[in-house]
């Protein structure tokens, strides 16, 4: 159950909505161009609505006549121009200034008349569109403030302003006073509250219900809101259209289907059943049949886990955690439940315990974005590309750290090698592994684009790597310039993150040896391996932490390790960018379906805790082999000449890919087919000649044939075998080139 208050966080957000949202008004349009033009003294260009203050405020740029506003920036800590173009790179700083928060207010306080500028910057609507559109149009809002599956809510909002407008604003009044327009908008605005919320209270029991509604209803049935965070909006939305009959209908065979496949499958979460089973194959010499549980599947969700039974002790393991006192009664009642199944007349008994085995496959390849993220915070910053700064909490004192990313990496060290009681002296160099490398182009001394196809392929042979592999290999890697926030670095960082799983890809995909080989080799060329340097040689933390005024006495190991997991998650972005891990959602999965099924049943959850390592596609990868040769042969007394002769060969290997014993031989074999044809002889004789034999596998492969000596004297030679195995008789019609 959630004791979050959330009707003042909605009522808050419609309050937002109203005041952000931008409603065409020609009126005001007109009113402030009086007010530049007689006011201002400034002259209005009739003819070019793009000039009016209106236009160019609600489209986020200023006019002649405002004045420029400035900021600090909170990425940067430097002082910046209040506009559109640089809160797109200064993230944490429009973040900051969103309406409504301190910030925000601060800045009105200060240009007390440009709030509406102050809100094009923040929310800009195109200023071609704005000009074009009727009046009364809404024009654009914070999309945050309208959810996804509100489809028809802003032409519903749309049809209110419509009708508002038409039944009672009178612009006949207009001509006599002045303020009729200003007071008719404000009215409108005061009443879009109302609006706002009687629309979605028309859309409660539809499929474009609010989430507040939504989680207050599931509250209201079994306090099923403390799931809803975990829930896809396809699960929210199926609970809050169907919780009443599942209420109504429980211990049905079909309810419980439709549980399952609407919590567990729909998240690809398997699902399976044991039931008891009597093995009878170790009778004789055991009397007892052995108890074994065998696993059946309840849902079409194929789990990665390949056990299929299980003993007792292992059943009543997984059950230990799901009741109080489990651990402490099972010595006394395993020998009880093991009779009593040994000696049941049913050779089957269904169990009311399920299993929920799956695979977190997060981080399963061999470059993280964890290790992406830690490597580049620390190189782009020394390379000043990094150029955001860092805001935590003293976790002892509550004092806020303000650090640039450099400096809270390096205090980052710190913090981690005292909390596992390392002690540094002095501020040591670090090294930043499997970076991408930083070219900066010509005449520009901000922008580092990847390097050159040209440049990774002059490590290759081009005869094995055609250049549209290196293409492919640099099609998604990012340029990276001046990074400005936290936000932007973790963007980045995804980017390259994404090329390297492309490239992991594109390397294991090559079935040719030597061509998998130079395309690694290849890709290794956009990354490099760099020693930094934190800070001057040999300084020490003590004179580094003072001249930052940090102070860090007092901490113990909770309050470290607090401190340097918040300025990771800071550093990083990560803490902008959380990830529900697998585990807790199938944690929260496997609690929604026990809470709804009537039935007494137990689900286990079982889930890898530590990342799984990959192995890229292990096979053997053969190159082609090439083999030219050419061969003379001497023959004495030939008694006849042949006018042509021919040969043809051919090779088999044989590979044992996965043998179940380790072996470094293949199985080697060759067919050779002789042709001669003799001048006055109408017949051509030919035969066959195999034979077969085992090599030692080695990086180049080789056939050292060793040939047995024979009975009959004859030097051995390729072939001789198949002649040997001939009749006398045979060997007298057989026109060869052996000779003894």
């Amino acid at each position: 159950m959630s004791t979050t208050n959330y009707y003042p966080i909605y009522i808050n957000s419609v309050l937002q909505l109203a005041a952000t949202i931008v409603i065409k008004s020609a009126d005001s349009a007109t009113a402030l161009n009086n007010y530049t033009s007689i006011v201002k003294q400034y002259p209005l260009d009739e003819v070019d609505p793009t000039t009016w203050k209106y236009y160019l405020n609600i489209s986020g740029e200023y006019h002649p006549t405002d004045t420029q506003m400035t900021v600090v920036s909170l990425d940067t800590l430097q002082t910046i121009v209040f506009s559109k173009e640089n809160l797109a790179i200064h993230l944490a700083t429009a973040a900051a200034y969103a309406y409504g928060t301190y910030q925000y207010n601060q800045l009105v306080q200060r240009y007390p008349f440009q709030q509406m500028l102050i809100l094009g910057i923040l929310y800009p609507v195109n200023i071609n569109t704005a000009i074009a559109a009727d009046d009364g149009t809404i024009l654009g809002y914070p999309p945050g403030l309208v959810e996804i599956n509100e489809y028809s809510f802003i032409s519903n909002l749309q049809n209110w302003i419509t009708g508002y407008r038409n039944r009672w604003v009178n612009p006949q009044y207009g001509v006599t006073d002045t303020l009729y327009s200003a007071t008719s908008l404000g009215i409108m605005y005061l009443l879009l509250v109302q609006a706002i919320i009687s629309i979605r209270l028309r859309a409660c029991k539809t499929h474009e219900a609010h989430s507040f509604h939504v989680r207050q209803y599931l509250a209201s049935h079994g306090f099923l809101d403390q799931y809803i965070d975990n829930m896809t909006l396809a699960q929210q939305l199926f609970f809050y259209r169907n919780i009443a009959y599942i209420e109504r209908n429980p211990g049905t065979q079909s309810t419980f289907d439709w549980l399952v496949e609407n919590i567990m499958t729909v998240r690809n979460l398997p699902l399976a059943e044991f039931t008891m089973k009597h093995d009878l194959s170790q009778q004789p010499p055991n009397i007892y049949p052995t108890v074994t549980f065998v696993r059946s599947p309840v849902n079409s969700v194929n789990s990665p886990d390949s056990t299929l039974n299980n003993s007792l002790l292992e059943v009543l393991n997984m059950e230990a955690l799901l009741a109080v006192n489990n651990n402490a009664y099972q010595p006394d009642y395993q020998p009880v439940i093991q009779t009593e199944m040994q000696d049941s007349l049913s050779n089957s008994l269904p169990t009311k315990v399920l299993i929920s085995s799956t695979v977190d496959y997060t981080n399963n390849t061999p470059y993280t974005l964890p290790d992406i993220l830690f490597n580049h915070w620390i190189w782009l910053a020394v390379n000043r590309n990094y150029l955001a700064y860092v805001t935590v909490t003293n976790p002892k004192t509550g004092e806020t750290i303000t650090l640039s990313a450099l400096d809270s990496f390096t205090l980052l060290w710190y913090v981690y090698c005292t909390s596992i009681g390392v002690t540094l002296a002095t501020v040591p160099q670090v090294v930043a592994t499997r970076v991408q490398r930083l070219v900066a182009p010509t005449g520009s001394a901000v922008l580092s684009t990847p390097v050159s196809i040209d440049t990774i392929m002059s490590v290759v042979d081009p005869t094995l790597v055609d250049s549209s592999v290196a293409t492919q290999a640099l099609s998604m890697q990012p340029s990276i310039g001046l990074i400005l926030s936290n936000q932007a670095f973790y963007n980045t960082c995804v980017s390259i993150y994404n090329a390297a799983q492309m490239q992991v890809e594109l390397i294991a995909n090559q079935q040719d040896s030597l061509r998998r080989a130079e395309v690694q080799n290849m890709v290794e060329q956009i990354y490099s391996d760099n020693v930094l340097t934190l800070a001057p040689t040999n300084q020490s933390y003590a004179t580094w932490l003072s001249a930052r005024n940090i102070n860090l006495s007092g901490m113990d190991t909770n309050d470290l390790q607090t401190l340097y997991s918040d300025i990771i998650g800071q550093a990083t972005g990560i803490a902008l960018n959380p990830v529900t891990s697998l585990s807790t959602l199938q944690t929260a999965m496997i609690d929604l379906l026990a809470q709804l099924s009537s039935y007494s049943i137990q689900v286990v959850g079982a889930i890898n805790t530590s990342a799984v390592q990959p192995v890229m596609f292990p096979t053997m990868r053969p190159s082609n082999i090439e083999l030219e040769g050419s061969a003379y042969e001497h023959v004495d007394g030939l008694v006849v000449y042949p006018l042509d002769m021919s040969q043809e060969a051919s090779q088999n290997f044989t590979y044992d890919i996965n043998p179940p014993a380790a072996k470094n031989e293949i199985q080697f074999s060759a067919e050779q087919y002789f042709h001669l044809k003799i001048p006055g002889m109408l017949l051509q004789h030919s035969f066959t000649m195999t034979y077969p034999e085992t090599i030692p596998m080695a990086i180049g492969y080789h056939n050292d044939l060793t040939l047995a000596q024979n009975t009959e004297g004859i030097v051995p030679v390729l072939g001789l075998e198949e002649y040997l195995k001939l009749t006398s008789e045979q060997r007298q019609n057989l026109h060869s080139i052996f000779d003894n």
